[in-house]
């Protein structure tokens, strides 16, 4: 049975066989971690950090605008079936197919697994015709028993119960046992705490002293107690700041010098902190630099930002869209599967996109009415196609003569 651990994880005191390798006790007790984090690390917490908030919106809505169809195999052929995807949470009070698949994407990317409660089926087929996500808080214990899997689901008054595979479909993020997707804010908590410390630490240096003009200094000689001060700078204030007070002369009646104020390395280091949070973050959502505004990286490789964004369909989006893709076509009928149709997101311009249909037309790949249905065009009716034919020229003088 795997142990679960509330937030923030930390080192337990004694070790249990009972664990399992995913669990963030486990990895906790392998690291000597004993006081945990100086942050607590949440899925919450996390989002206030702008790369992270960036990164799962990139993501999640990315792939929640790829259009999910669903498709039959009829021989050879695959050909559009309707399905319960195309509208899993139908009605007023439901969720848009856009919110449906971003609010999935968002539970794998945070708690590394999403859960899809059956809320309502078919009377005379029995089959499920609205899936309603399932925060995953809500779920406090998956588990395999005889080779099937069961989840204690905790409603909104505390009360428990157990269910199978029945009444919720699991889909775990990437895992370690097949079970639980394997926990990233815990086997990352240093990086996403020390992104915590570091944004509460620009906030209380902005706070604290960095939005000051400058200090106002005695010179040399000159004596002002604490009273004296305060009337000078009252005074001084009520002469240069405001815009009625601009271009006009201010006169203080005692040797002062007003000294620039800049904070000094060390009170800066939190910017380089979050500098180098933003590179880990990059890297644990498999982000390209550019889309977090991390422009300094943006030319690191291929040509540039054309190649990081193919890059990003390829090997950040797709490990995300064939996780749900595979998972959802097992709750569909035999021989029907379901797919996001990236089409849209790959394709060039539109001068590129006709100079290839073009060539396929012209390489006899597609006719004329596929490569007009590509781009929701109607069909050309007979004196249409035979307009477009080429009319053949008539024979030259010295070809007649020969024949």
């Amino acid at each position: 049975m795997m142990a679960r651990f509330s937030w923030p994880w930390s080192r337990p005191e004694r070790f249990d066989s009972s664990w399992s390798i995913a669990d963030s006790a486990f990895a906790a007790w392998l690291s000597g971690d004993i006081d945990g984090p100086s942050e607590t690390v949440t899925p919450y917490t996390v989002l206030g950090l702008s790369a992270v908030l960036r990164s799962v919106s990139v993501i999640s809505t990315t792939i929640a605008g790829l259009p999910l169809r669903t498709y039959e195999r009829q021989g050879d052929e695959r050909v559009r079936a309707p399905a319960v995807f195309d509208d899993p949470w139908p009605g007023v009070d439901g969720m848009t197919p856009f919110a449906w698949t971003e609010t999935l994407l968002i539970h794998l990317l945070l708690w590394r697994r999403a859960y899809l409660w059956h809320e309502a089926r078919d009377v005379r087929t029995g089959e499920v015709t609205v899936y309603r996500p399932v925060p995953p808080d809500l779920i406090t214990k998956t588990e395999r028993v005889g080779g099937r899997m069961q989840f204690t689901y905790r409603d909104a008054n505390g009360e428990t119960q157990t269910v199978g595979s029945e009444t919720i479909t699991h889909i775990p993020g990437p895992s370690l046992d097949g079970v639980e997707g394997h926990p990233l804010l815990s086997g990352a908590r240093a990086i996403f705490s020390g992104a915590i410390s570091g944004d509460k630490a620009a906030q209380v240096t902005l706070r604290r002293g960095i939005r000051l003009a400058g200090l106002l200094v005695p010179e040399a000689g000159e004596e002002v107690d604490e009273t004296e001060a305060k009337a000078i700078l009252e005074n001084l204030r009520a002469k240069v700041v405001g815009r009625e007070n601009a271009g006009d002369v201010a006169v203080i009646n005692r040797r002062m010098k007003l000294q620039p104020w800049t904070p000094n390395n060390i009170e800066m280091q939190w910017a380089e902190t979050r500098q180098a949070v933003l590179g880990e973050i990059e890297r644990l959502f498999g982000m390209p630099p550019h889309l977090l505004a991390d422009t300094e990286k943006q030319t690191s490789w291929g040509t540039g930002v054309a190649e990081q964004n193919l890059g990003l369909a390829r090997y950040t989006l797709r490990g995300w869209s064939d996780r749900l893709e595979q998972a959802l076509t097992r709750r569909l009928p035999v021989g029907q599967f379901c797919e996001f149709d990236y089409k849209g997101l790959l394709q060039g311009t539109p001068a590129q996109e006709i100079e290839l249909l073009i060539a396929q037309v012209q390489a006899g790949l597609l006719t004329v009415d596929e490569a007009r249905r590509i781009l929701n065009r109607p069909s050309l009716t007979r004196a249409q196609l035979n307009a477009l034919r080429p009319t053949p020229s008539p024979p030259s003088p010295q070809e007649s003569t020969n024949e």
